[in-house]
């Protein structure tokens, strides 16, 4: 799969802000990927690491993190 649709595919995920929609789609991504992109396995790491410290934050600081941690991943 191209990269750009990886990325498109993410950012429409982070945009609804859900969760569990998020996951699904890193999940599918990871699954459908002969060779998942470096970067694919790098967001899903730090988000595994935000998941782990939820409670500590409101949502809207965690959809914050989410995003400056996908800008910070992507290739450009």
């Amino acid at each position: 799969m191209a990269t750009n649709n990886i990325q498109k595919d993410l950012f429409e995920s982070i945009q609804s802000e859900n969760k569990e929609n998020l996951f699904q789609v890193l999940s599918s991504i990871i699954d459908r990927e002969d060779e998942t992109p470096f970067w694919v396995e790098s967001f899903h790491k730090v988000l595994l690491d935000f998941e782990k410290s939820t409670h500590l934050k409101t949502d809207e600081q965690y959809w914050l993190d989410v995003k400056r941690a996908f800008i910070d991943v992507i290739p450009r």
